[in-house]
């Protein structure tokens, strides 16, 4: 075949919303979407629950009544020693 009978193809890129060249699947953009919106829903209650928990004790820490607030503390004495036998 002659050279000038030989035609070029057409290169088709495709392009992103962005700009970038995205070659992957509809469906799989659609599923990395729905994956991306789960992991910012998760991310959002994890951060909101830290929150207020700690502003929830800092609450408790600041609103206290004096020494009768204080919470109770562990027994000082060893209980695993063992007992001393009687001779």
């Amino acid at each position: 075949m002659p050279p000038d009978a030989v035609k070029k193809k057409k290169k088709h890129t495709l392009i992103d919303r962005n700009g970038k060249i995205d070659g992957r699947t509809k469906a799989y953009r659609e599923h990395r979407k729905k994956l991306e919106n789960s992991r910012q829903k998760r991310n959002n209650s994890r951060s909101s629950k830290f929150i207020e928990n700690i502003k929830k004790k800092a609450t408790e820490v600041t609103s206290g009544q004096g020494y009768t607030t204080a919470k109770p503390m562990a027994d000082m004495s060893n209980r695993n020693m063992p007992k001393k036998k009687k001779k």
